[in-house]
């Protein structure tokens, strides 16, 4: 069961990013607004990894008819000499034409290697896809927490200010110290040096998202915080390992890949078959010197030729070479299905950790902080607390709400390598709207 819940509580009223006005395959700045999916499909759109891996595709699908054509046929012509005679006259001229025909059952097999091929293609790309999905996602999620952050630090500077006004205005009358005054112009100086590195961290993932999308981002653009995804822990991780096992791209691919090597290890077999050719030749004959009725009368005849796959060690050796090959493929097939429990599982428990701690950021360590600042400030004004245990507890409450973020984004983050992982979307949609295997029914036949 999915159950969704919102971060509302932790980020405040979300904002949408403004819009994109499309060109021609040059970035244009956003205009008007659009969701985190309207992002990531933009990104699908302009990536010149997905658009290398479509025309990958398109290509393999270009060669599946091809599988089913004969060789190019031959034309002949031949100038007879004056010495070819024939009893009904001298041979002058002759033309032929003349067709390969592989012996029956290759057709089908390359046809099938061509539709194994270009569904390997297929899934290529659905992976290029999903890897940049989650490619963009984390660059937005991080982009998404440094804003936050940045607004954080700047919010915690407004109370500090507040703070400091109140000390310089006490310092006369000897309720605070100028001693108070410098430790607070410490804390002022941490939350310059912080502002300095999360500046460079939204920059850093700016600059990733604005290369993956292919838009130009204005500066001060906000992001839409997407909804955290939530999986029930209970029973889920066997389902979403089911889920990988029968649509995890990397290990389809290597099984077509396994299926592509029987067949060519079949194709090696039937090399010991012999090809046929069949022509038609039509030979022009002069008159002849004799009183038969036909004399002069031009010739044809239709030829048919064998092939003599003599060399059993070439053969055998290209069938080594296939089966080989077949083993081979099995064996990665089998190291895939491996790698499938290893990463997905790995991945699950990154992703479900990262939501322990949201949770707990939000339901213990943030409460706690708040509750020892609001304690602190009453100390201070009461003056049973001094100043280094009230900014303590500033920083303490400021590092709850940093901490809260980057698990938020971390969350987010490990949501979507798991879906990567996966090889679908877990959310029960499908971004990509591609209907799988249809070459297999349109286009391939079956194999004999």
């Amino acid at each position: 069961m999915k159950q969704w819940w919102g971060i509302g509580q932790l980020v405040g009223i979300c904002l949408l990013l403004p819009g994109l006005v499309l060109g021609e395959g040059v970035p244009t700045e956003p205009a008007g607004s659009v969701t985190w999916e309207g992002l990531l499909e933009e990104a699908q759109a302009r990536s010149p990894e997905v658009q290398a891996a479509e025309a990958e595709w398109e290509a393999a699908r270009a060669r599946v008819p091809q599988a089913w054509a004969l060789p190019n046929p031959w034309l002949s012509y031949d100038v007879m000499g004056s010495d070819l005679e024939t009893r009904l006259g001298p041979q002058e001229q002759r033309v032929g034409i003349f067709q390969g025909i592989p012996f029956p059952g290759k057709f089908s097999l390359r046809d099938r290697a061509a539709v194994l091929s270009a569904r390997q293609a297929q899934h290529r790309l659905l992976h290029v896809r999903q890897a940049v999905r989650s490619q963009v996602t984390a660059a937005a999620a991080r982009m998404v927490t440094a804003r936050r952050v940045m607004e954080l630090l700047q919010e915690e500077r407004k109370i500090l200010e507040q703070l400091g006004a109140s000390i310089r205005a006490q310092i006369p009358s000897g309720q605070r110290t100028v001693s108070d005054a410098l430790a607070l112009e410490g804390l002022f100086t941490e939350l310059a040096q912080r502002e300095s590195r999360v500046s460079e961290q939204a920059v850093a993932a700016r600059e990733t998202l604005q290369a993956l999308a292919g838009v130009v981002l204005p500066a001060g653009v906000r992001i839409a915080e997407p909804l955290l995804p939530r999986l029930e822990p209970e029973g889920e991780p066997e389902r979403v390992l089911e889920t990988a096992q029968a649509h995890r791209h990397a290990l389809i691919i290597s099984r077509l890949a396994g299926e592509e090597r029987t067949v060519e290890r079949r194709l090696a077999q039937m090399e010991r078959w012999p090809d046929m050719e069949v022509g038609f030749l039509y030979t022009q004959i002069g008159d002849g010197s004799t009183t038969h009725p036909e004399d002069g009368r031009d010739a044809w005849m239709i030829p048919l030729r064998f092939s003599l796959p003599l060399w059993e060690p070439q053969i055998s050796g290209r069938i080594r070479e296939a089966r080989a090959s077949e083993e081979a493929a099995r064996h990665r097939t089998e190291q895939e299905i491996r790698q499938v429990r290893s990463e997905v599982v790995s991945r699950w428990t990154e992703y479900q950790a990262a939501l322990r701690r949201v949770d707990l950021d939000r339901e213990s360590w943030i409460p706690q902080a708040a509750s020892d600042r609001e304690s602190a400030q009453a100390g201070y004004a009461a003056g049973t607390v001094d100043i280094q245990r009230l900014l303590e507890s500033e920083r303490m409450l400021l590092e709850a709400w940093v901490r809260c973020w980057g698990n938020t984004a971390e969350a987010l983050i490990g949501f979507a390598r798991l879906e990567e992982a996966v090889g679908v979307p877990l959310t029960g949609r499908d971004p990509f709207g591609m209907e799988m295997d249809h070459l297999e029914e349109g286009d391939g036949h079956a194999m004999d």
